[in-house]
């Protein structure tokens, strides 16, 4: 009797894994038809549809809403996010990489562009009308960065007034792509000396957009007439170099093309004056004005102060270790001096560079 009851629960055991066998296929299927189906919800630009997978109380109903709203603002939102967002993890890890990116999204920049006389600037002006250089693509979708367009002149006001209708017929056809079109005036005294009158227009500037309740601008682009986009939608670019990663002071680039003078072997590894400018952080204002009380050319004149020769000690070097980091080498400029150059070789040298300070062959444009 107890051989014949073994003998039958020996001929049901083999069922067990063939049970086992059917539901691991079965949740198998219902996975696939799951991600099938969410795939096909993204591809149309939708999400996938949660119901199936959370509880249908009114708590979750509200949440899959929440999580539609949220994919639908980050698609038309050029400053959140233009990855498309699949759930409330993902939504919340891609939103907080990106504010970890671009922490000073909520910043007021500009454009300031110095210069002395108004013969060179026509010539600038009609090159950004190109659109291979073109400050921003048709639809004008740079101007949501509110980036200012600035005209700085050395002289004064009275003498600005033909200069003013001139620059405003002149950018006309890309005024689309700045929040505003301002002019600066330094009112400052001619001289003979070009680096004392340089350094006098760049310092000016800060003493400019100081207003009683702060800055006009947290940090502006110095874009002298000889400083060239390289790639067109440029005006974005300066946006989130201001936006996105380590804070700074100043970033631009050193020399790429080094000339063989005393000079470029001295002064080679400083960041040129064309740059981007942190124009609001209080203890920068500081030390930057003791900066400027010294008499030589003002970009060489601040890195000496950052990485001053061993024989200056005017400046606290305990200052010098606690900032340094703030003036920060880029190459999304290139400064490559008084050598010309070819557009070409350096847009083949690296994508991100979008604008070259030097004086261009005069086949490129």
């Amino acid at each position: 009797m107890s051989k014949r009851r073994g003998a039958q629960r020996k001929d049901v055991l083999w069922l067990i894994p063939v049970f086992l066998m059917i539901i691991f296929l079965y949740s198998n299927l219902r996975i696939t038809q799951r991600v099938h189906h969410s795939h096909e919800d993204e591809q149309e630009g939708q999400l996938p549809d949660l119901q199936g997978v959370v509880n249908e109380d009114d708590h979750d109903q509200d949440l899959i809403q929440e999580d539609r709203d949220s994919f639908l603002l980050a698609k038309t939102n050029q400053k959140t996010i233009s990855k498309p967002i699949t759930n409330h993890k993902s939504m919340e890890v891609d939103i907080a990489a990106f504010n970890f990116a671009c922490p000073r999204r909520d910043i007021k920049t500009a454009i300031i562009i110095p210069f002395h006389q108004l013969d060179r600037l026509p010539k600038v002006l009609e090159r950004w009308n190109q659109s291979r250089f073109s400050p921003c693509d048709e639809s004008g979708s740079s101007k949501a960065y509110d980036v200012d367009l600035i005209f700085y002149s050395y002289g004064s006001r009275s003498e600005g007034v033909t200069l003013q209708e001139v620059i405003t017929r002149s950018v006309q056809p890309f005024l689309r792509c700045f929040g505003s079109l301002r002019f600066f005036y330094g009112n400052l005294q001619p001289s003979n000396v070009k680096s004392r009158a340089a350094s006098a227009q760049f310092y000016q500037v800060f003493d400019i957009i100081e207003e009683p309740n702060g800055p006009a601008y947290d940090y502006f682009f110095y874009m002298e007439l000889d400083t060239s986009p390289i790639r067109p939608n440029w005006v974005s670019r300066i946006y989130w170099e201001a936006a996105c990663g380590e804070d700074f002071w100043v970033k631009g680039s050193q020399f790429y093309s080094m000339g063989t003078t005393d000079w470029y072997r001295k002064y080679g590894y400083h960041i040129n004056g064309n740059a981007m400018y942190n124009s609001h952080d209080p203890t920068w204002r500081t030390l930057r004005n003791e900066i400027r009380k010294t008499s030589g050319l003002y970009d060489t004149d601040l890195w000496r102060w950052f990485y001053p020769p061993a024989t200056q000690s005017h400046f606290d070097t305990k200052s010098r270790r606690e900032y340094a980091h703030m003036y920060r080498l880029s190459n999304f400029i290139v400064n490559n001096g008084r050598i010309p150059y070819n557009v070409s070789t350096y847009l083949a040298m690296d994508p991100t560079i979008q604008f070259v300070h030097g004086r261009a062959g005069n086949d490129e444009f």
